[in-house]
């Protein structure tokens, strides 16, 4: 999400959102099952992962509803090179659009795709992180992070960060 400007500046339009994507439907027919619908950055199968949280994210389309999105449009950015992640930014576009927003794919070769990132010439964009091993997800959600093209800036999350990449292995 763009948290700069435009619609998603809102948290609650972010909410409403986020919850109006199906994953499973993406999961099962763009990457034919050889993905895992999530609604957390931890793998459903992780003694990490918050299953009573994940379930108050679970697909639903009432809250973006009650936020009045209906006629809003949207740009919805994707890297044209990846035909999965194209189909799956289609999808997430034919979601929201049945659930009365207007959603224009904008797809971009991936240099042009990052350099409009880097601008904030979107609404929403799908994107693909490679983490470390160490899980760190700093260079994604910080304020500083060097992949945070959303333009995050939380001071909590920052603590939090500093907190999960001082704390050994067994906190």
């Amino acid at each position: 999400f763009n948290t700069r400007s435009g619609p998603c500046r809102s948290s609650q339009t972010r909410s409403a959102l986020t919850r109006a994507v199906d994953r499973e439907s993406i999961v099962q027919i763009d990457y034919a099952l050889h993905a895992q619908a999530a609604s957390l950055p931890v793998h459903p199968a992780s003694s990490l992962y918050d299953q009573e949280l994940a379930q108050s994210l679970s697909y639903d389309l009432e809250p973006l509803v009650q936020a009045g999105l209906e006629g809003d449009s949207l740009v919805l950015l994707v890297n044209s090179e990846n035909t999965a992640k194209v189909s799956a930014a289609q999808r997430i576009a034919s979601q929201l659009q049945a659930a009365g927003l207007t959603v224009e794919v904008e797809r971009l070769a991936f240099e042009d795709f990052t350099a409009a990132l880097a601008r904030g010439d979107f609404d929403l964009y799908l994107g693909e992180v490679v983490l470390t091993a160490d899980f760190d997800l700093s260079a994604l959600l910080s304020s500083s992070g060097a992949l945070n093209y959303g333009g995050c800036q939380d001071s909590q999350t920052d603590a939090l960060l500093a907190a999960f990449s001082a704390a050994g292995e067994e906190a």
